[in-house]
């Protein structure tokens, strides 16, 4: 398995599985599909969908990936320049956002099969969709548009209802304006919250045009 990732931060411990790279796609779906068919359960949520946080496009520079992307393109992405060559970084950029959006495609397809009436839902970052784009990879609202998925589950965790608010709405704006056939379900962060905060954030979030 681990020459089909990519090892960052060593600080934190974590290894991240390359989205660019077949037999990882192949082994995740694998796993996926044993859990749908050879266990009862109602349906599946992806977390960690997308690419490690970066400020700057810093990982998904693998063997594999960087094969593919000069198939395509005829350049190595690991000599592009972002502030010199801005249309090679953005379709860099476009390049790992589909392998995100491809995998979760193949993902959705493969366990409706085995599993119709199977549930798909991902934990999903609330940030602004540019900035989104940019740092992790992550195109949910694509993913809604395209039918991937019942369920959005933005980590809306705030130990504050107002911020947890401010959080939520643009959520709810953007997967109204896309029409997407989903429900947007926020998460509260209850590790630390006292029972008032938490009942009055469960409220908030009852209030809000929301899937609760």
């Amino acid at each position: 398995l681990f020459p089909y990732t990519t090892l960052f931060r060593s600080d934190k411990h974590e290894t991240w599985l390359d989205p660019a790279n077949n037999k990882a796609r192949d082994y995740l779906k694998g796993i996926l599909k044993e859990i749908v068919t050879e266990y009862d359960v109602d349906g599946v949520q992806l977390d960690y969908i997308r690419y490690p946080f970066q400020r700057k496009a810093s990982f998904g520079y693998s063997p594999t990936a960087r094969s593919r992307f000069q198939q395509l393109t005829g350049v190595d992405p690991i000599d592009i320049d972002s502030t010199k060559d801005y249309s090679l970084a953005k379709m860099w950029q476009e390049f790992k956002v589909n392998q995100v959006t491809s995998f979760v495609a193949e993902v959705s397809q493969e366990l409706r099969q085995a599993k119709p009436r199977i549930i798909i839902s991902a934990a999903v970052f609330p940030i602004e969709r540019t900035q989104r784009l940019s740092f992790i990879q992550q195109d949910w609202e694509t993913w809604a548009e395209q039918g991937l998925i019942d369920m959005i589950v933005p980590m809306t965790y705030s130990l504050e209802t107002k911020e947890l608010k401010e959080l939520v709405e643009p959520n709810l704006m953007q997967l109204n304006n896309a029409n997407a056939p989903v429900l947007l379900l926020p998460s509260l962060m209850v590790k630390g919250l006292s029972q008032v905060k938490l009942r009055d954030q469960l409220q908030a979030v009852r209030d809000l045009p929301s899937g609760g």
